[in-house]
């Protein structure tokens, strides 16, 4: 669960949309290629829209997406089909987790 396993490109700068402050790993033994696919599938970038859309948890700024862990990805052909992450999430005044959601 190293930042380690991250590749360098995913370390010099965010996925799209994530705040400078989140920071992305990848499990270990999940392959670099499946990582990349996943920051770059659909149904992350979706995942991480709707946490930031008007009614999303992150939309007040009372709410911090701190961490992300991509666990698992598994590909219908050439697409994403299922991502496996868990994404911490830490209330900004009392900095307690406010919730670990899983996709």
């Amino acid at each position: 669960m190293a930042q380690s396993t991250l590749p360098r490109s995913c370390r010099a700068r965010p996925p799209p949309t994530t705040s400078s402050r989140t920071r992305v790993m990848a499990a270990p033994g999940l392959p670099e290629a499946d990582f990349r696919k996943a920051l770059d599938s659909a149904l992350f970038r979706r995942w991480l829209e709707s946490l930031q859309a008007e009614k999303g948890l992150l939309a007040h700024g009372k709410l911090s997406l701190r961490q992300i862990l991509i666990q698992g990805v598994d590909m219908f052909r050439q697409r994403v089909g299922f991502l496996k992450f868990k994404a911490d999430i830490v209330d900004e005044e009392t900095q307690a987790k406010g919730l670990d959601q899983q996709e």
